[in-house]
């Protein structure tokens, strides 16, 4: 490609290598082809301004409010253009702009803060750019687009030339005004240079400061003819400019709950670096009016605690498992997830709680409305879990029986269910039968009227007379 997502890989690759493992953990690993299209994530996700926002205000006259989450080099950070991104990374994911809301919290952070990392990263790259003299204008950048696409149609024209015969192509120029690459242009255009204008245009420009830095630091050439040792020293180079820019643009924070999800991304997994992080959410979740998104709070805290839950000792779990078990029904007041709740069952069958383990088996029980492999499995582990917890005498016979009828309803559900899928695939085939024969009929009715037609024509033919000289 003529332009670089080297910020962008090098942003998001974390995140998408922990979403891939967590996706893969959960199940669904073989379902989200996560390695598809991950050089061009946020050039899709990018693509369009505004369109929506999850948590952007709508003013009176249905115009978004625009909210500055943080300010870096010069550069506003903008809640509305955040939840675009959020959107549209939802959709390259999952197919779907919402349904990034309804996948494991984990995940969720991972993307979120991902995001949120790029956006800081594309603004400190403008400032790196100022600060070594390198200015974009809009003119420029406007060529610098129409440049780049011009080398992927001339890619395509030489692929095209080389399949036609020798003078049998269209010039270049004819080549370049057909509908076909008009066309791709159009469509290829929005991924090169997702904003052209607005207060988001810093993202396309940082694209190309971004080149150009490096062309300066490989004094004048183009980074892609270096030799290997000129290539490793660029590299080096090159990051310590981007740490440069770090030290020299420190991000001017609006929003504490903002703050907290970066802070989370970059800060080291111990407990010591996440334990004042948790408090802070804890106090955040507390008084919701410091932030602008409280169930980003909750799920940031939810993170946080099961981070900590990994390297923490026996005695520092004890400390926590309160607060833990408190999370995660935070998070579950808003967003229903099967495995959440049965950690809860863990978490209280610990504190000897069987008032909460019945309630969070129960809830597992009972919200699992799925009647495909994924709901059975969930069916299962309930099954399992109950057993388990009878065993232990953890809960009562009476409890028990309310967990198994709860089940026994799973199993009406998923009969009732089944039987009016084989009904729906009946009426399909049973259509489908008919359309094949009607099909049929058209083409024996079509052979026989063109026959008719045929022997028509033949008859007329023979009954023409040769004219006489």
């Amino acid at each position: 490609m003529p332009y670089s997502y080297d910020l962008n890989l090098g942003v998001l690759t974390v995140s998408i290598i922990k979403t891939r493992e967590l996706l893969e953990k959960r199940g669904c690993g073989s379902c989200i082809g996560i390695a598809i299209g991950v050089v061009f994530l946020l050039g899709i996700a990018f693509t369009g301004q505004r369109g929506g926002c999850s948590k952007s205000e709508m003013g009176p006259d249905g115009q978004i409010v625009h909210f500055e989450i943080a300010e870096v080099a010069g550069t506003k950070i903008d809640l509305a253009a955040y939840d675009a991104l959020v959107k549209r990374t939802s959709k390259m994911f999952f197919g779907d702009e919402t349904a990034l809301s309804s996948q494991p919290v984990e995940m969720r952070i991972n993307l979120y803060s991902g995001i949120l990392e790029e956006m800081i990263q594309k603004a400190r790259v403008i400032g790196q750019g100022d600060k070594m003299g390198i200015k974009l204008s809009d003119e420029d950048m406007a060529k610098r687009i129409d440049a780049d696409l011009d080398k992927m149609v001339e890619m395509q024209y030489s692929m095209y030339a080389k399949q036609q015969k020798a003078g049998k192509a269209i010039s270049f120029d004819e080549f370049k005004k057909t509908p076909s690459v008009i066309q791709f242009k159009a469509e290829y255009r929005p991924m090169i240079a997702p904003f052209e204008e607005g207060d988001n245009v810093y993202f396309t420009k940082a694209t190309y400061i971004d080149q150009e830095i490096k062309k300066k630091l490989a004094g004048g050439k183009n980074p892609d003819t270096l030799k290997p040792e000129e290539s490793a020293k660029l590299a080096t180079e090159y990051q310590d400019k981007l740490k440069e820019a770090e030290s020299a643009f420190p991000i001017k924070w609006n929003d504490p709950g903002f703050e907290l999800l970066y802070t989370y991304k970059t800060a080291k997994k111990d407990y010591a670096t996440l334990k004042p992080l948790i408090d802070k959410a804890k106090d955040l979740s507390v008084d919701v009016s410091k932030v602008k998104d409280s169930g980003l709070i909750k799920q940031i805290r939810y993170v946080l605690l099961e981070d900590v839950w990994k390297v923490a000792s026996a005695d520092q779990k004890k400390e926590i498992t309160e607060e833990r078990a408190s999370a995660i029904e935070d998070v579950l007041l808003t967003t229903e997830d099967f495995n959440l709740r049965m950690q809860l069952v863990d978490l209280y069958k610990e504190a000897k709680a069987p008032a909460k383990v019945l309630e969070h088996l129960m809830a597992a029980s009972g919200n699992n409305v799925k009647y495909d492999a994924s709901g059975k499995k969930c069916y299962d582990e309930v099954e399992k879990k109950l057993k388990e917890l009878v065993a232990a005498k953890v809960i009562d016979d009476a409890s028990a029986k309310l967990v198994r009828d709860s089940q026994a309803r799973w199993i009406k559900d998923k009969t009732d269910q089944d039987k009016l899928e084989q009904e729906a695939k009946q009426v399909e085939a049973e259509r489908e039968k008919e359309r094949a024969a009607e099909a049929k009929k058209f083409e024996e009715e079509k052979k026989k009227f063109e026959a008719e037609q045929a022997k028509k024509k033949a008859s007329g033919s023979s009954e023409k007379k040769p004219a006489s000289k």
